[in-house]
């Protein structure tokens, strides 16, 4: 009877070890495949990040390559120089100063229009047959101007009398010719002169002579004329 105990003990044994054996290899196994799928889903991911970044790196590319061809092929918009623009000569000036005394009219027999005109083209292409590119001409050498002025009389160099209107403009006739002839031109102004001489009759618009005769201090005589002061 002992033995038979002994026997059936053994043998349950025997089979409580074999079971134990076969579910640690069942564990085993299943872990070498949880471990062998961990592994390829680690090696998955890094491909795809690593497709990733190289398409990133393609865009990035790409975006500067397309931004460079851009730059290259930008072009600056230089202004049209065949239409009639008018002439200014920034580079370099080569000029002369035409002064009010070369532009007189006022001892001329003919004071018209086309009288002025055509003296300032024979100075003007002197001009520019010299080789020089601007005229600086004196617009107001005193307190009465060559142009169209809200504040101060005709000149008296165009007709002899100050403050008594040619008939027409010459400053405009000035820009033209000078343009026609390629030249650039610049207004020259006297601001603070109003006469060399305290003889000079001024006219009634002339606003030195309002002064003057009111006794304000905006304007002083001295031996050498008249003048405003600044």
């Amino acid at each position: 009877m002992k033995k038979k105990i002994i026997v059936l003990l053994f043998t349950a044994l025997l089979l409580f070890s074999f079971t134990a054996c076969g579910k640690n290899k069942a564990e085993e196994t299943t872990l070498d495949v949880s471990s062998a799928e961990a592994v390829s889903l680690e090696e998955t991911t890094s491909s795809l990040e690593e497709i990733t970044d190289e398409a990133s790196k393609e865009e990035s590319t790409t975006a500067i390559s397309k931004s460079s061809e851009q730059k290259t092929t930008t072009k600056a918009v230089l202004p049209d120089t065949t239409k009639n623009t008018p002439t200014v000569n920034y580079n370099q000036i080569k000029g002369v100063w035409v002064t009010i005394y070369e532009l007189s009219m006022k001892g001329e027999s003919d004071k018209s229009e086309n009288a002025f005109r055509k003296k300032v083209e024979a100075i003007f292409s002197n001009v520019a047959d010299l080789g020089l590119n601007t005229v600086i001409v004196q617009v107001r050498a005193f307190s009465d101007a060559l142009y169209k002025s809200d504040y101060f009389p005709w000149s008296y160099y165009l007709t002899g009398v100050q403050g008594q209107a040619p008939g027409y403009d010459p400053l405009k006739i000035m820009v033209e010719v000078a343009h026609s002839k390629k030249l650039s031109i610049e207004a020259w102004f006297n601001p603070y002169r109003v006469a060399s001489s305290s003889n000079v009759a001024l006219s009634a618009d002339n606003p030195a002579k309002k002064w003057l005769d009111s006794g304000s201090d905006n304007v002083f005589v001295n031996s050498s004329g008249i003048y405003y002061n600044p």
